[in-house]
């Protein structure tokens, strides 16, 4: 089992801090930050709070809705930038699409 599996399995278990992280697998520091910054960006886990200077983290539920609008968000960024280079005929077609969409 990788590292960065390990690190996760222990945030669905509870609410941890790099430190505590440190502790209970016993992996270098740098190790843990490398791979909380990776699970973070991959929206895997997230940050629920502070323990004096250390980041409390957490494993994302599936469901949960931050992250669900975070990843619709990203999608939409990406659909306006192909859109944006669409000639004007083709946006016509996506308009009437949206609408029979509307109207089901």
């Amino acid at each position: 089992m990788s590292d960065k599996q390990k690190i996760l399995d222990l945030l669905k278990e509870s609410e941890l801090t790099t430190l505590q992280i440190k502790e209970k697998l016993d992996l270098s520091i740098d190790i843990i930050r490398t791979n909380v910054w990776r699970l973070k960006h991959e929206n895997k886990i997230k940050e629920i709070g502070r323990d004096g200077r250390f980041i409390i983290y957490v494993a994302v539920k599936k469901e949960d809705p931050i992250i669900l609008l975070k990843q619709l968000n990203e999608i939409m960024i990406e659909y306006m930038k192909v859109i944006k280079k669409l000639p004007a005929d083709k946006l016509e077609i996506i308009d009437k699409i949206g609408e029979l969409i509307e109207n089901e």
